[in-house]
């Protein structure tokens, strides 16, 4: 009670401005994320048959065709879509637990991974759910790697963003705890 003025502007209303703020941000991240991720799956489930090229060849680097994938990646699991779902969906859960929880404390930048990464979590549960399969769509051509799609580009730059995020606070923690130690060896 002692960090709040009688205008409200104290260290509490500034907390609940941040969680507000961040959970903003979270939500705002991931419905985006997921609108784009729909369109484009619809566009080339719609569009194209399994296994058609769209675009052959994007400089080299990836070409767009269309895949169902049964399983995760690389095909692995073909066949237990439930499992994967249930995986999925409760992953999916505590992401978004962990957003709530977290967005009292945490960056804005922490918050978009953590967007991403959920909503690429949702956009493939849909399609396990919906159809049985995930619609992927990216084939990259300079590398032997699975055919993948939006959702999984948001799952990537999520996991990356938070990673990113925390070294660079561990870092900044390790550096201010040194500093303070040599402080006190003076």
């Amino acid at each position: 009670m002692a960090d709040v003025s009688k205008n409200g502007t104290g260290a509490a209303k500034k907390g609940g401005t941040r969680f507000a703020r961040n959970l903003a941000i979270w939500a705002g991240c991931a419905f985006l994320w997921c609108v784009i991720d729909r369109a484009t799956k619809a566009f080339f489930d719609g569009a194209y048959h399994v296994g058609q090229v769209a675009v052959p060849d994007i400089l080299g680097i990836v070409q767009l065709d269309l895949v169902h994938n049964r399983g995760v990646a690389w095909g692995a699991f073909a066949g237990n879509v439930p499992v994967i779902a249930i995986v999925t969906a409760l992953m999916c859960v505590g992401i978004a637990a962990f957003a709530v929880y977290w967005a009292r404390r945490c960056s804005a930048l922490e918050m978009v991974g953590l967007g991403l990464l959920f909503a690429g979590g949702v956009g493939n549960l849909y399609d396990r759910v919906a159809q049985g399969y995930v619609v992927d769509f990216i084939t990259p051509l300079f590398i032997d790697f699975p055919t993948f799609n939006v959702a999984d580009i948001g799952v990537t730059c999520g996991i990356a963003l938070l990673a990113l995020c925390w070294i660079v606070q561990i870092l900044k923690e390790g550096k201010s705890s040194s500093g303070t130690s040599s402080a006190k060896e003076e």
